[in-house]
């Protein structure tokens, strides 16, 4: 039959049911029959509704004839077929099939606004949408068009209960109600961009059941749905889809390695950002998927740069999320994350404090049981692990450890992530335990460690972090107990770890699980002995290795690249040794970076004590000796040297390029206000107001950018711009007298001499470091109790002074000629001593047998040669280079005998009291000296010492004179000062000071030259600081000073200072009174060095 017959014939069975009520005119079998026909007749599958009108009240009379427990059936059919005759001619359809339709509409609708309303935060609401979303689905027939789009809506109601509840088997039904979705969108021709979005909610979908199960499969195919979303996508749209596959990209780069996947998520990542502009609503979600691409490229890369502008988007996104939006925490955490990876790099306590704050933000704005709140808490307790390993404080261990046992609690068994967090937890006890000795964490840890070994499949990502933290605890059981089973569990672990972690290109972490194993291979091998080369040599190879590994934190491959120079430097592997304690001293810079504050570069090298020393000595072993100068320069002083850079002359630069010298200046000095406004607002935990250390480490990005601008010049004086200088640079600044750099290592110890036709080496074999501990630790505690015990600190630091001559004074001056007393008709030899390390805490211009007077060549440096001090070798060229300006300028000058008086600018601080310190009433008789011989100099006495009115003072005088007491922090050097009336003089205040051109500085204070204990090769004390202030001559004492003696020693060097024949008192002379007055302190008391020995000169 035709199809006009057969609807003919079925239009006759619906007039005669709604004429009749008898059911058989639709229920009988024939019925059914024409309808199956005339479906198969139809003109267009599609669009012939005339036909799906008829068989689809068809089946509605069907269903209105039949009982009610077998009419369901019917209905859906009845639905199906009017769905689209309603959507074209709606007043054909039957007015309870239009209410239904319309029900299940509303029902969607509704989902929808409850689940934007919602968010992931209202678990009732979520649920309720659910139920709505599955009686939509339900009521709709499978050629329904909105099917399609109520399967998608569903997939994301079910991915948001998953996202509160952390529930696998929720996300397990979204993933597949996602790929329903996408059929029905497909089979019911749904257009591209509609396809696209539910193509894209599947895609996100898949990505998520990666992370919750580690299922590359699942990643696979989530990147090939989100690629096919993004083509399918309209130019609207298109921005948060790319988001979507940047992100599953980069999951793909960090689970096997594939920098190009990382590249295109970096590539998508900017152009979604171009274009989603500011007020996009999407423009928070391409902040935080670009900056997570830049911050794996970081970690691929090690480039710094990166590194900032991962943190940068980072804080952006933050900013522009919505509050409340499940967006904000993870973009917080996020944050965190980031800047707990930048202290790893730098080691910036402000930067882990802003990581913190941003974890422990995102933990309490996540509901209890989020599937992301497991990954925030174990974030937050990394930092506070990081934070207690650098400033142990037991309520913050205590936090990590709490927020490490409930991310434990809360990750869903099956998680692939909880091994990790499990391995987390594991850390952190052991820290504990490293930090107590308590044994009850240990015992934990390795107990929590072997539950995450147990859930660690091979290829987890985790699986490295796992074995790692495996190697650690029984490390830490071996150091414990002793138990050499421990160790070689140890070794086998941390073995495994570094073997399940990619070589190429290296994961990120691979060179700390590097030099994690070569930590244990070489307690391996110190606990079976020098026999054990298998245990070194697999140590060294492993360390050479982490040491190579650019991507890493300048810290880890410093020390990797120091263990490696000691473990062949034991083995007489002398070559060896050089080459990787050399590539560590060059590290230092980076470690103790400009972009830190003085507090956490101070930290950082505390870390790498004696480290150019040992590499000096390296370079001696294999004769390289202009090497061990140079070493010996670059490691020491870094931080002065640092400081010197940015007062560099730029007289060279401004005569090539003024534009590039005007920009140097520009952010030279925006790095110096910045350090000194931070050292003013340090708060009491030891970190920078916020935004402080974001600003410094850009203007240091931009001072690196434009130092290599510089050198990039044609012009070669400018090619070498704030290089460390050369031996071939060095030499010239012996001219006056040979320099020596007293070296100390455990592989030898040496004096290296430098003069004008190169450099000498005097070994000193009984200088060895066990041998100047013992003198440092019997010296200071002699200058610390001489007011108690006088005569047994006088005998001790006698001793300590003939041990210096013995060791070290006698050979060196030996070899320099220096055998004999001075001959009073000629010049004074003069040297310069540069001590390493605690040597920096002994006086080596008072070494002697000072007993021995009467001899014919006193067997004493003070009667040989005329000593002054310098941290390095740079350090007094630049001292030289100033005074050389300064006398260029003098001769300039037209001077009249007759018109002469003085025009030298003296300014005088005295306290002769000081609340909280003993009165010095000498500090007013010094003050008195200097008037009479100085009767113009300005003078500051008790109450008018103010710190603002000495520091306006000091930028209008050439000599100054302290005649106070000082603050010598031995701990932390940086934090010393001159203590004044009110606010003290600190040395951040007097390094800022621009004062080039000052002649001399008088410290005329208690140990104004002592620096730190734990960093003393960086010479961080007050004479330094005035010396950076352009101070070209500086007088300053090594321990604390008797009052009246004080007042002698300054009536002593003035009077030789305005003694000579120039018309100005020379402070070129300074080093020539300093000597005269130690010599005739000691004439009068050659018993009590106590008294004449601390007075020390530094400068040219």
């Amino acid at each position: 039959m035709t199809r006009e017959t057969l609807l003919a014939a079925v239009t006759e069975r619906l007039r005669d049911f709604d004429a009749t009520r008898d059911p058989q005119s639709v229920l009988e079998p024939g019925a059914l029959a024409e309808a199956d026909a005339l479906m198969d007749s139809r003109a267009d599958p599609v669009s012939d509704w005339e036909v799906l009108r008829a068989v689809g009240l068809l089946h509605w009379d069907r269903y209105l004839a039949l009982p009610e427990d077998q009419g369901p059936e019917e209905l859906e059919q009845a639905v199906e077929l009017l769905s689209p005759v309603y959507r074209t001619v709606p007043d054909d359809v039957p007015e309870q099939i239009k209410v239904l339709l319309n029900k299940v509409t509303a029902w969607h609708n509704h989902a929808v606004d409850l689940l934007e309303e919602a968010d992931t935060q209202d678990r009732a609401a979520i649920e309720e949408a659910i139920s709505l979303l599955q009686s939509a689905v339900e009521h709709t027939v499978t050629t329904d068009p909105r099917r399609a789009g109520y399967l998608s809506t569903l997939c994301t109601a079910l991915a948001d209960l998953h996202a509160n509840t952390g529930d696998l088997t929720v996300l397990s039904q979204a993933v597949r109600v996602g790929w329903e979705a996408v059929a029905a969108g497909k089979e019911t021709e749904a257009d591209n961009a509609t396809l696209a979005r539910y193509l894209s909610r599947y895609g996100q979908t898949l990505h998520v059941w990666h992370e919750r199960t580690d299922d590359v499969k699942a990643l696979e195919a989530a990147i090939s749905t989100l690629r096919e979303a993004v083509k399918k996508s309209s130019s609207e749209e298109r921005s948060g889809f790319g988001f979507a596959l940047g992100s599953a990209l980069q999951a793909w780069h960090e689970r096997v390695e594939d920098p190009e996947a990382l590249k295109e998520a970096i590539d998508l990542g900017r152009k979604e950002l171009a274009e989603t502009g500011p007020g996009h609503p999407l423009r928070w979600s391409s902040l935080g998927s670009l900056a997570g691409g830049l911050l794996l490229w970081y970690k691929r890369t090690g480039d710094p740069a990166t590194l900032e502008e991962a943190v940068g988007f980072y804080r952006d996104a933050v900013k522009e999320t919505p509050l409340g939006h499940k967006g904000h925490e993870a973009n917080l955490a996020a944050l965190g994350i980031a800047l707990r990876v930048r202290y790893d790099a730098t080691g910036d306590l402000t930067t882990l404090d802003d990581a913190i704050d941003a974890l422990r933000e995102a933990v309490a704005v996540t509901p209890v049981g989020a599937p992301l709140n497991p990954g925030f808490l174990t974030g937050l307790s990394n930092a506070l692990r990081v934070r207690y390993e650098r400033i142990p404080d037991e309520a913050t261990i205590e936090e990590a450890l709490r927020a490490s046992r409930k991310a434990v609690a809360e990750v869903s068994p099956g998680d692939s992530r909880r091994a990790g967090i499990l391995a987390n937890l594991g850390g952190a006890l052991i820290t504990q335990h490293e930090q107590t000795g308590a044994s009850g964490p240990l015992t934990e840890a390795i107990t929590v460690l072997k539950q995450a070994m147990e859930e660690t499949p091979e290829g987890s990502p985790y699986r490295g972090i796992v074995l790692s933290g495996v190697g650690m605890a029984q490390q830490a059981r071996y150091q414990c107990t002793g138990d050499v089973s421990a160790l070689e569990e140890a070794v086998q672990a941390s073995r495994k770890a570094v073997e399940a972690t990619p070589a190429k290109p290296p994961h990120p972490d691979r060179a700390k699980l590097l030099a994690n194993l070569g930590s244990v291979l070489n307690a391996q091998q110190r606990q079976a002995g020098s026999g054990n080369n298998a245990a070194r040599e697999e140590a060294v190879k492993v360390l050479r290795e982490a040491a190579g590994v650019i991507a890493a934190p300048p810290s880890i491959r410093l020390g990797a690249a120091r263990d490696w120079g000691r473990l062949e430097a034991v083995a007489g592997h002398w070559e060896e040794a050089a080459e990787g304690l050399a590539i560590a001293v060059g590290l230092l810079p980076r470690v103790a970076a400009r972009h830190l504050q003085r507090s956490d570069q101070e930290h950082q090298l505390t870390r790498f004590p004696g480290l150019a020393s040992d590499a000096a000595a390296a370079a001696l072993q294999c004769d390289r000796v202009e090497q061990a100068v140079e070493l010996l320069e670059q490691g020491r002083g870094i931080l002065l040297s640092q400081a010197l850079e940015s007062r560099s002359d730029l007289t060279g630069l401004h005569d090539c390029d003024s534009e590039l010298a005007a920009e140097f200046d520009q952010i030279r000095a925006a790095l110096d206000d910045d350090l000194y406004t931070a050292s003013l607002r340090t708060d009491d935990l030891g970190s920078l107001p916020k935004g402080v250390a974001d600003r410094r480490y850009e203007l240091a990005r931009q001072w690196d950018l434009l130092i290599q601008q510089i050198r990039n010049r044609p012009e070669p004086e400018l090619q070498r711009f704030l290089l460390a200088p050369g031996l071939d640079e060095l030499l010239p600044a012996a001219q006056e007298g040979p320099i020596i750099t007293v070296n100390v290592s455990a592989y030898r110890s040496d004096a290296i001499i430098l003069t004008p036709q190169g450099v000498q080496v005097v070994p000193l074999p009984d200088l060895t470091p066990e041998a100047v501990v013992e003198q440092v630790e019997k010296f200071l505690t002699a200058v610390e109790t001489a007011r108690q015990k006088h005569k047994d600190a006088t005998e001790r630091v006698e001793s300590t002074l003939g041990w210096l001559w013995d060791a070290l004074a006698e050979p060196v001056l030996t070899h320099l000629g220096l055998t004999a007393s001075h001959v009073p008709t000629q010049a004074w030899p003069r040297i310069w001593w540069s001590p390493t390390g605690l040597l920096n805490f002994l006086p080596l211009h008072a070494a002697g047998h000072h007993d021995l007077l009467r001899q014919t060549a006193p067997p004493t440096v003070l009667d040989r040669a005329i000593s002054s001090y310098t941290s390095t070798v740079d350090a007094l060229q630049n001292a030289r280079r100033k005074e050389d300006q300064d006398q260029e300028l003098e001769t300039d000058r037209t001077w009249s005998v007759e018109q002469h008086e003085h025009t030298t600018r003296q300014l005088v601080v005295a306290m002769p009291h000081t609340p909280g310190q003993s009165d010095l009433p000498g500090a007013e008789e010094e003050a008195q000296i200097i008037t009479h011989r100085f009767p113009k100099a300005e003078v500051l006495l008790a109450a008018q010492a103010t710190r603002d009115r000495v520091l306006a003072a000091l930028r209008n005088c050439s000599w100054s004179h302290f005649a106070c007491h000082a603050y010598s922090d031995m701990a932390s050097p940086s934090n010393s000062h001159l203590l004044l009336h009110g606010a003290p003089l600190t040395i951040v205040d007097v390094s800022r000071l621009q004062a080039d051109g000052s002649a001399l500085a008088f410290l005329s204070a208690c140990s104004t030259f002592r620096g730190g204990a734990a960093i003393p090769d960086e010479a961080v004390h007050l004479a330094t600081a005035f010396q950076l202030a352009g101070y070209q001559h500086v007088v300053a004492t090594m321990w604390p000073v008797l009052d009246q003696t004080s007042a002698r020693v300054a009536n002593k060097i003035y009077a030789e200072l305005d003694a000579t024949d120039t018309l100005e008192p020379d402070a070129g002379e300074a080093a020539f009174a300093v000597h005269a007055a130690v010599r005739e302190l000691r004439a009068n008391a050659p018993g009590d060095p106590l008294q004449w020995a601390p007075y020390v000169h530094a400068g040219p």
